[in-house]
C-alpha cells in the first residue's frame, strides 16, 4: 500500500531532528521549534509504527517563488519514490496557489533526481554560513564543505571527453543518488571499483573517493561495476552499466553515443541496487622499513621474507 504524504499534519521538531540524524545530518532540532510555524508548507509521511520517515519544508512568498528545502528521506524507505513524490507533490501543490517559480539547491550527485522530478537544471550560487569561510570582500570564498564538479572540470581532468568517462560520471551520481549522500570530504564514502578504465577518474572526481585517500578499492573483475558504501548510514549500493538503451549502431559513434550517455534516462543506462557488504576498514598509515636488499623503504605490510630477511617484491623477483 502506498504511503500517504500529508500536508502541515502533525509533527514534532524532534522527529525531524531524529530523521535528520538517520539520514547523516546534524539534527538541528532547535530550528525546528522556531521555524515549523512559520513555513508556506511542509510534508511528512510516516510508516505503519507511525515514525516519521519522510519530511521537507516549502519556503514561499505565496505569490512569485518558492524554495523547496530540508527533503530528507529515511534510509530503510530510500529507493521507494518517496522523494520524488513529495517533491512532485509540492509542486502541484505550489502550481494550484499560483505560485510562478519553484527553485531548489542541490549538490551535483542530485542533479539527475531533481531533473527526474521535473526541474530544469541550472546554475546557481549558494551561502552557507555553516560550511563555508564567507568574506564579503573575496573574489572566491571557499567552501568547507562538498563540491561535486561540473562535467567540464571532469574532462579537464581526464584529459578528454570519451563513452568511458561520461559512463562513470553517470554511474557515480546514480550511486551517491541512490545513498543520499554528498561528496566524501574524506572517508565517509567507500568506492569499490571493478575495472580500471576512464570512468574511474569521474568517479573520483564526483565522489571523492580516491587512491591517495584508502577509500577507493579496486578489484580487477573487468566489470563495469562500481559499488559505494556510505559509513553515515552504513548502507551500500551497487551500480551496474548495461546501456540497454543504446542500439549497436549509436556505440560505434563515440561522440553520438557519448551524448547519449550523459542524457538518457538512468534506466536505460543502469542497474542500481542496495547491497550488504561489510563496512570497509579505514585506511591505515602504515610505517616503511628498508629493504635488505636495495635499501629502499617499503609500507611494512609489502615486505617479504626472503632467507630469514625483509625484501620487497622488485628485488623478491630478481633473486
Amino acid at each position: 500500500m502506498e504511503k500517504e504524504i500529508v500536508r502541515n499534519g502533525s509533527v514534532q521538531s524532534r522527529e525531524i531532528a531524529d530523521l535528520r540524524q538517520a539520514v547523516g545530518w546534524d539534527k538541528a532540532e532547535d530550528a525546528y521549534e522556531r521555524t515549523l510555524s512559520k513555513l508556506f508548507a511542509y510534508y511528512t509521511m510516516r510508516g505503519e509504527d507511525d515514525q516519521l520517515l519522510g519530511y521537507m519544508s516549502v519556503l514561499s512568498d505565496g505569490v512569485a517563488d518558492a524554495l523547496l528545502v530540508d527533503l530528507a528521506i529515511h534510509p530503510k524507505s530510500q529507493g521507494d519514490g518517496l522523494g520524488t513524490r513529495m517533491v512532485r507533490r509540492a509542486i502541484r501543490d505550489l502550481q494550484e496557489a499560483g505560485v510562478r517559480c519553484v527553485q531548489v539547491t542541490f549538490s551535483g550527485n542530485l542533479e539527475s533526481f531533481y531533473a527526474r522530478c521535473g526541474f530544469e537544471i541550472c546554475r546557481g550560487g549558494i551561502i552557507d554560513f555553516q560550511n563555508m569561510n564567507w568574506n564579503e570582500n573575496a573574489g572566491t570564498p571557499a567552501l568547507a564543505g562538498d563540491r561535486s564538479p561540473e562535467y567540464q572540470e571532469i574532462i579537464a581532468f581526464h584529459g578528454h571527453d570519451c563513452p568511458g568517462l561520461a559512463i562513470g560520471y553517470r554511474m557515480a551520481t546514480a550511486a551517491l543518488d541512490a545513498l543520499r549522500s554528498m561528496r566524501a570530504q574524506d572517508e565517509e564514502v567507500v568506492a569499490i571499483v571493478e575495472n580500471d578504465a576512464c570512468g574511474v577518474d569521474a568517479l573520483q572526481c564526483v565522489t571523492g573517493c580516491t587512491f591517495g585517500k584508502g577509500n577507493l578499492r579496486f578489484h580487477d573483475y573487468g566489470k563495469q561495476v562500481y559499488t559505494l558504501y556510505s559509513r553515515t548510514i552504513r548502507q551500500g549500493v551497487r551500480v551496474l552499466f548495461h546501456g540497454r538503451g543504446a542500439s549497436a549502431e549509436l556505440r560505434e559513434n563515440r561522440e553520438a553515443f557519448t551524448k547519449w550517455v550523459l542524457t538518457a534516462p538512468l534506466a536505460e543506462l543502469v542497474s542500481v541496487a542496495r547491497v550488504t557488504i561489510d563496512e570497509p576498514a579505514p585506511a591505515r598509515i602504515r610505517r616503511s622499513e628498508p629493504c635488505a636488499i636495495c635499501g629502499e623503504n617499503v609500507m611494512e605490510n609489502r615486505l617479504r621474507e626472503h632467507d630469514g630477511e625483509k625484501v620487497c617484491q622488485p628485488c623478491l623477483k630478481k633473486v
